[in-house]
């Protein structure tokens, strides 16, 4: 069903310039956009719906991702210097992932591979293939509790 106000569900990206900086796309829905080697430094993506986003080589340097939802993100190459609300770590586990845990009001959020979830449903996953108390675990513990701390 079309929006009453005639504008498009979704913002088409391929139609905007690559040189977003200083851009406030708070709550925007994203999923699946091509931002690879977009100048996002300093945006505000706080609420952003980022999943599946192709982000690779992106400036996200000073951005703010506090409340974004990176499920299936792929961040690889990406410039993350001075962003807020989001933290990255590893390489960790068996197949050697760079994690991220980004600051949700209900507690932190996880993005690690294609798996997108609360700390609860992270540490199960974790402890189910890794064990309880490992590596793996206490980095995640510990990255939730350094985004959440991050004002």
């Amino acid at each position: 069903m079309p929006r009453p106000d005639g504008l498009p569900e979704k913002i088409v990206w391929k139609e905007l310039s690559p040189e977003l900086r200083d851009a406030v796309l708070k709550w925007a829905r994203e999923e699946c956009a091509n931002l690879s080697r977009a100048n996002l430094s300093r945006a505000n993506l706080g609420g952003a719906d980022l999943s599946g986003a192709n982000l690779c080589g992106a400036d996200l340097s000073g951005a703010d991702l506090s409340g974004a939802n990176l499920s299936g993100a792929d961040l690889s190459g990406a410039i993350l210097r001075g962003s807020k609300g989001f933290i990255s770590f590893g390489p960790i586990g068996e197949d050697g992932r760079i994690g991220y845990a980004v600051q949700h009001a209900d507690g932190p959020m996880f993005a690690l591979g294609c798996h997108w979830g609360n700390l609860k449903d992270t540490r199960a996953a974790i402890v189910t293939k890794y064990g309880r108390n490992s590596l793996y675990e206490k980095m995640i513990i510990l990255a939730g509790k350094i985004v959440m701390e991050e004002k």
